[in-house]
């Protein structure tokens, strides 16, 4: 058997792996620019039916107490976790499975990376996407930048 016969040969895994590398280069460089540049608008914003009006406001020029409540109220164990919560991820799923229904477990780095780059909805593959660039956030902002972003860009 030939290999255009095998179907992906060697020629398709290089151009495959050379866009899948391609595009991990440019969100780096996109979370790398964020890290310091305060972003325009967010995904959901963009798919908003109404205009979006924003300012943009330095987590430093804002009362202590707002970071804090916005911890207390959303994600107990940011300063803690590394993007991911799995501990509440595991008990949500105990809960789901004594009560029926599912509560949200995601922490505040998993839904600035929501808001901020993925669509609304549903579904594993954007949590997974949710997960992974929660991580990156983690990695290349660091806790304050992931909370700044947050409070200004989370739909409330």
């Amino acid at each position: 058997m030939t290999q255009s016969e095998r179907g992906f040969g060697g020629w398709t895994w290089f151009v495959l792996w050379r866009t899948v590398l391609g595009m991990l280069l440019l969100l780096l460089i996109l979370l790398l620019t964020l890290r310091f540049v305060a972003p325009p608008t967010s995904s959901f914003m963009l798919q908003s039916p109404y205009p979006v009006r924003q300012q943009w406001v330095r987590i430093d020029s804002l009362p202590a107490h707002v970071a804090l409540a916005m911890v207390a109220s959303e994600d107990q164990r940011f300063p803690a976790h590394f993007g991911v919560d799995f501990s509440a991820i595991s008990d949500a799923l105990a809960q789901s499975e004594q009560r029926g229904g599912l509560r949200g477990a995601s922490t505040i780095s998993q839904q600035t990376a929501k808001n901020l780059l993925l669509w609304p909805g549903r579904s594993l593959v954007r949590k997974g996407l949710e997960a992974g660039l929660a991580l990156s956030l983690e990695v290349i902002w660091g806790k304050k930048r992931i909370l700044e972003v947050y409070l200004n860009i989370a739909e409330f």
